[in-house]
């Protein structure tokens, strides 16, 4: 995957670009992001054309990231990325978490091509934002997650005092206990 920008610097043209869309060697994602037409295009390929779109600083949350750990049980139509409160976007295909204070680095994994909400962040963040993805597929997840593994709990707990949110999902892990 690439952008115009990397394309230039290869010394491609903004024709050769064009071209090579119409002749099946490459793929137009998105506005101003291209792939070989032999690759595939998985979720891995997905959060890094958006981040790429998006810019630095992002990291994949919410139900994407639900999604990635398999805790959700639906597919995502939209990548959802967590940015800062200033960053805005006109791409469809990308669902933003604007937030004040995003804490870089506090439960944010670093993957190849895009960053990525830890587990114990996701499920943290999916209780904290509730409203937005239905506090059933939170609960959901949370069962899951216990279900497969009843130490993620503590590790909850942990990642919600190092967010400084404990008050907020103490309620919910009560109930799951």
């Amino acid at each position: 995957m690439f952008s115009t920008k990397e394309a230039a610097r290869k010394g491609l043209t903004f024709y050769d670009l064009r071209k090579m869309v119409e002749n099946g060697a490459v793929h137009k994602i998105a506005r101003g992001l291209y792939q070989a037409a032999e690759a595939d295009f998985s979720d891995e390929e997905a959060y890094t054309a958006a981040s790429l779109q998006i810019g630095s600083p992002n990291a994949i949350c919410l139900v994407s990231a639900l999604a990635h750990y398999q805790l959700a049980d639906a597919i995502p139509k939209r990548v959802w990325m967590m940015v800062d409160a200033s960053k805005r976007t006109k791409y469809r295909n990308i669902r933003l978490l604007r937030t004040r204070n995003p804490r870089w680095n506090i439960g944010i994994e670093k993957k190849e091509g895009y960053w990525i909400t830890s587990l114990e962040r996701t499920l943290v963040d999916a209780i904290i934002y509730r409203r937005l993805i239905g506090t059933n597929v939170a609960m959901e997840a949370l069962r899951k997650a216990n279900k497969n593994s009843p130490a993620t709990l503590g590790r909850l707990v942990d990642m919600a005092k190092k967010l400084k949110v404990y008050h907020r999902i103490q309620p919910y892990l009560e109930a799951l206990a």
